[in-house]
């Protein structure tokens, strides 16, 4: 049940936030200048035993001159030299574990939104290959379940996340979501009828979902905002479109720039010709 169902174990939150506070303390402490001092060091001599085998190997007066260097080295570090010396993590010293860390949470992520996304496409997968023939509401119940379960998923995550780790959730959740629509689209046939509802289901109901985490949710789920957008043309110019896109292309003719003019910049023309492919009434035209 947990694999299926992950939001409904608190374990994966408490792992995942514990994770975050980990990282997060070590960036903290790689700004402090004794930390910062440390990962000027050589790699052979930031241990114990390494500062200790090169202090002996050091003249006397040397030796003697050590602390006052390093205490005018710490007053000279500025907070724009620690920065340039730490790594893309910004956790300086402690890089290595906070990439381990950050590895560790990222296989924690990717699994919480799969187990979400699994749940989702079981619901995806109850809708049967001609359900949007006819285009009445009552024919796709599983849409408006699929639509509570984002919402809740999200809300689950929202509520018990740091805000750190619950970003790259829903952004991922947003894309695997975009992968699922558009699978199941293409498995699908649609009457004009069809295609307008299965349309407005994705950019009237999910679209205003993640909408409360990012101003543009139309890039998260590009690709099936614009297959959507060709299920809904009129059937005459999805007729000239899928004409243009199958045939050779004819003088003063671009299939690229017709998709372009019609705001789909995310599919290619064969992606764009196997969407058009899934309505029945351009058969007849």
């Amino acid at each position: 049940v947990t694999r299926r169902y992950p939001t409904s174990d608190p374990r994966w939150f408490g792992a995942l936030n514990s994770l975050q506070f980990a990282r997060d303390s070590l960036t903290d402490w790689a700004d402090q200048l004794d930390y910062a001092e440390l990962s000027r060091l050589p790699e052979s001599e930031r241990s114990i035993h390494g500062a200790a085998a090169a202090a002996s190997g050091t003249a006397g007066d040397e030796a003697a001159r050590a602390p006052a260097a390093a205490a005018a080295g710490l007053a000279d570090l500025s907070s724009a030299a620690i920065a340039d010396d730490d790594d893309s993590s910004g956790a300086g010293v402690f890089a290595p574990v906070a990439r381990r860390l950050a590895a560790t949470q990222s296989e924690l992520l990717e699994s919480l939104v799969r187990g979400i996304l699994d749940q989702l496409a079981a619901l995806l997968e109850s809708l049967g290959p001609d359900t949007f023939l006819s285009g009445r509401p009552s024919d796709a119940p599983a849409l408006a379940a699929l639509f509570l379960a984002v919402r809740d998923s999200l809300q689950a995550c929202r509520d018990r996340l740091q805000p750190a780790v619950f970003r790259p959730v829903w952004r991922r959740l947003a894309a695997g979501l975009n992968r699922l629509l558009m699978r199941q689209l293409l498995g699908m046939r649609f009457s004009h009828a069809g295609g307008l509802q299965f349309a407005h289901t994705v950019t009237k109901v999910f679209m205003p979902v993640f909408a409360q985490y990012c101003g543009r949710p139309d890039r998260l789920l590009a690709e099936s905002t614009q297959a959507c957008c060709l299920l809904g043309l009129a059937r005459g110019t999805a007729a000239l479109l899928r004409q243009a896109l199958a045939g050779p292309p004819r003088d003063g003719e671009d299939p690229l720039r017709m998709l372009l003019d019609l705001g789909v910049s995310s599919l290619t023309p064969e992606e764009a010709l196997a969407v058009l492919k899934r309505r029945i009434d351009l058969d007849q035209a």
